[in-house]
């Protein structure tokens, strides 16, 4: 079965074709509103040029949905629309589901799919996500911060001299230029927020067997942060994938 997985978020909207278990092709666009269906058959042609059963789609950006499910349905009718009323087997213990982002109910039923519970995915994207899937798949809740490219262009922003930078692994943290101050700061100030988000989650819920990251950012902020166990890129996508094969 050819699955067609679309994830909208507010950075980047990311469109992955599955061959059954296998992720055969990938198309990252910017988050952008406007858009005709010439552009986005230009930017998918190859992965339009291939069959595909059904498309699953998470979405962040409800002034884009429609747009792209209309253009999906060009290919399928067969769509699904990922939400917190979506019949998953996986309960959702918080006090408003629907208010659940689709992107982080998908990353949890994909956590405890691919590796079990209690688990913690840390998903690094325009805002930072942890998610507490508990040791019966349930979804648990967790926290939102700003992510760190966010951080990084409000603190840009908000001063005259401060440049923008790549993010690097510091050195040393005590920075001897402007530069190296930044990554300290940055970089290092936002591993220690990790770790102590982690540690403080798992004093109140309970210890993690998985903590897996994941998003734009995670592979960098794996090597950075020791509690991350994991960087899985395409959680999100296969979660998406996972949904539309039990769901037909």
């Amino acid at each position: 079965m050819n699955i067609l997985a679309v994830d909208i978020g507010n950075t980047n909207i990311v469109f992955g074709l599955f061959e059954g278990e296998k992720l055969v092709s990938e198309v990252r666009l910017q988050t952008l509103e406007g858009r005709t269906r010439d552009e986005y058959a230009v930017f998918l042609e190859k992965i339009l040029a291939q069959r595909f059963s059904v498309a699953v789609v998470s979405s962040v950006v409800p002034q884009l949905t429609d747009e792209i499910v209309e253009f999906v349905q060009l290919k399928t009718n067969s769509v699904i629309i990922v939400n917190a009323d979506t019949k998953l087997d996986i309960a959702i213990n918080i006090d408003e589901p629907k208010s659940l982002g689709a992107d982080r109910l998908v990353n949890a039923y994909a956590a405890y799919k691919l590796y079990g519970g209690p688990s913690l995915v840390v998903d690094f994207g325009t805002a930072t996500t942890f998610d507490i899937v508990g040791s019966k798949g349930s979804y648990e809740g967790g926290l939102i911060c700003a992510g760190p490219k966010t951080t990084l262009n409000s603190l840009v922003k908000a001063t005259a001299k401060l440049p923008n930078i790549e993010f690097h692994i510091p050195v040393n943290f005590v920075g001897k230029t402007t530069i190296d101050a930044m990554q300290g700061g940055i970089v290092g100030g936002y591993a220690c927020m990790i770790e102590g988000l982690i540690d403080r989650l798992e004093k109140d819920y309970m210890p993690f067997k998985h903590i897996i990251a994941t998003g734009g950012l995670g592979r960098f902020f794996n090597k950075v942060v020791p509690r991350l166990s994991k960087y899985d890129e395409s959680l999100t996508l296969v979660g998406l994938r996972l949904i539309g094969e039990k769901l037909l």
